[in-house]
């Protein structure tokens, strides 16, 4: 399963369950909450935690995993002798607004495989912009371009931008023939 980008609300920080672990396994904990599919679920392969988690690091994961279930934040289950964890606070730190299919099978005491969270609907799209109708839209009237608009359409503003950073990157290469010991 491909990673998804997830939102660390900041009551995250101060849960008794996530501060009574250590950093590492805090840490390992929001890793868990990216790479776990839209119900909370994930494979429970240590090995594959921690590529997916920490691949560049020496570290184990069990310790973490324990850590983790003593804080009862995960809790592993079984499905045809494979082993799963279900992150226990996944709704109460995840809002997912458009809900994938569920990657992992539900653990078994979830007999309702219920998506967690409800997809859009009409209630929580909203329609207007808080200035109310845009002018532009289908019936109403069309702004007038700016000249800064057009010309940043025509990509003008971009050419001045890179030519400043030109500029700046020459007087840096300048700076590093000036021999840094020599005082004027």
């Amino acid at each position: 399963m491909a990673a998804r980008i997830r939102t660390i609300k900041p009551e995250f920080w101060t849960d008794p369950a996530i501060i009574s672990c250590s950093h590492s396994a805090r840490l390992f904990f929001i890793g868990m909450l990216n790479f776990a599919d839209d119900e909370g679920n994930i494979e429970g392969l240590s090995l594959k935690l921690k590529i997916q988690i920490f691949p560049a690091d020496e570290i184990e994961i069990e310790p973490l995993l324990e850590e983790l279930k003593q804080a009862n934040l995960i809790l592993p289950y079984e499905v045809d002798d494979r082993l799963y964890f279900h992150i226990r606070t996944f709704k109460k730190h995840q809002v997912i607004n458009r809900p994938t299919p569920a990657q992992n099978p539900p653990p078994p005491w979830n007999t309702k495989h219920n998506p967690t969270h409800g997809g859009l609907n009409e209630h929580s799209r909203r329609k207007e912009g808080k200035e109310g109708k845009k002018e532009g839209r289908k019936g109403g009237k069309k702004r007038p371009v700016s000249k800064k608009t057009e010309n940043n359409r025509n990509g003008r503003d971009w050419d001045t931008g890179l030519g400043h950073i030109r500029e700046t990157m020459k007087e840096l290469e300048g700076q590093d023939d000036e021999d840094p010991d020599e005082n004027p």
